[in-house]
Formats: structure tokens, C-alpha cells, sequence
């Protein structure tokens, strides 16, 4: 079971510009013998239009009794996208992990993978700019919060000997 949270400090407009979130989160070990962990790190957004790129690096600890190691892991998740039509995008993604940033060992120690991505939003940019009716007066009337819906599509191929040599990768996200 995971808690996570998420603050946008600066907010991407319409996939132009930077955006940058705060990404924090809470693990809670469900298994006897593993350890609870801890994650964090900065949501990096760069916006052109139809080419979205977005940098994730999450720096992470094991806490508690049950913890194998005692410094910081590392995982990292980078994605191009470019929007080719009203509501599809294609891209390619690449993750990694490195368990221990003390004892790294060699790349080929690492999990770390990429490959493409098709990705699909429904919602249409000029719905999801609306946000509420407008009275008489082209005043803004308090209406349900938008929702951004969106989901994604893959295949991650390893680039490592520990990594699997072939992955298939879902990804939903419901968004208000």
C-alpha cells in the first residue's frame, strides 16, 4: 500500500513552457520482513506544442527494521511524446533503478529499459479548457471540476542483463 502525493509548483499551459511538480511518497511494507519506503523527487515538464518532454528522477530509502540498505536508491523515468493527431501521441520512454547510490556496481547490475509508447487522451483541449458554463454575462459559473483522462500503451525492451529482455507497460490515469 502506497501514499503518494503531488504539488505542481509551476504549471505547464496547453504543453508550452516548463512545468515542475514535487513528487513525495509513503510505502508501507505488506509483507513480514520488508521494509516501509520513502520517495521523493522533482516532475520536470518542457512543453513545444506537440512535443511533450518530462524528466522524473525519484531518489528513495528503505526505513525501518527491516531495511537491506542504508543510503539513498535512485529511479528515473523520462518520456518524449508527440502529439500526431486531435487525441493520439506516439513516444518512446525509458526507466532505471539503481537500488543503492553507495554501491551502485556496474551498468550491467542495473535495471534499465526504453522503448515506444502510444498514447491516448480523449479529451479534447478546448473541453478541458472550459471548466464551467458562462451566464448571461460571460461570467464564469462554478460547474463539476474538469477531468483529464489518459492512457498509455507499450513495450520496454531491456538494455541490461538483469533487466527482462521484453515488458509490456499499461499505464490509466484519471486526473481532476
Amino acid at each position: 500500500m502506497e501514499l503518494e502525493l503531488q504539488y505542481e509548483l509551476i504549471e505547464i499551459k496547453e504543453n508550452k513552457g516548463l512545468g515542475l511538480a514535487f513528487f513525495g511518497g509513503y510505502g508501507f511494507a505488506t509483507r513480514g520482513g520488508d521494509a516501509d519506503e520513502i520517495e521523493f523527487g522533482p516532475i520536470v515538464e518542457l512543453g513545444t506544442g506537440n512535443l511533450l518532454l518530462t524528466f522524473n528522477p525519484i531518489f528513495g530509502a528503505q526505513v525501518g527494521e527491516n531495511r537491506e540498505t542504508d543510503g539513498l536508491g535512485f529511479e528515473y523515468g523520462w518520456r518524449a511524446e508527440y502529439d500526431f493527431a486531435k487525441h493520439w501521441g506516439i513516444g518512446v520512454e525509458m526507466f532505471g533503478e539503481i537500488e543503492d547510490l553507495a554501491n551502485a556496481g556496474s551498468f550491467d547490475d542495473q535495471n534499465h529499459s526504453i522503448g515506444p509508447t502510444l498514447f491516448w487522451n480523449p479529451g479534447s483541449k478546448e473541453e478541458e479548457a472550459k471548466g464551467g458554463d458562462e451566464d448571461e454575462d460571460n461570467n464564469k459559473v462554478s460547474g463539476p471540476p474538469n477531468m483529464e483522462l489518459s492512457f498509455n500503451v507499450g513495450v520496454q525492451f531491456g538494455l541490461t542483463d538483469v533487466t527482462s529482455d521484453g515488458a509490456l507497460k499499461f499505464q490509466g490515469s484519471l486526473a481532476w
